[in-house]
């Protein structure tokens, strides 16, 4: 089915583990960030009238979450 909706199947390449030498899996950036903006309830609940104010709580929280780190 893949070869007639010209769809190429995902596989991963043998030499990318998901596993750290730690023991830890890798988490990629992007969905770290969306984990420590998901902490700010305001951000996830959208509670603001404008977008303008909902970019304002962004804007806010990007500094605290770096000031933590």
């Amino acid at each position: 089915m893949a070869k007639t909706e010209r769809c190429l199947p995902l596989r991963l390449s043998g030499g990318s583990a998901p596993w750290h030498e730690g023991g830890q899996a890798r988490r990629w950036v992007v969905e770290r960030t969306h984990a420590w903006l998901d902490r700010f309830r305001r951000l996830v609940v959208n509670w603001e009238k404008t977008s303008e104010s909902r970019y304002a709580f962004l804007c806010l929280a990007c500094p605290l979450i770096a000031y933590r780190i």
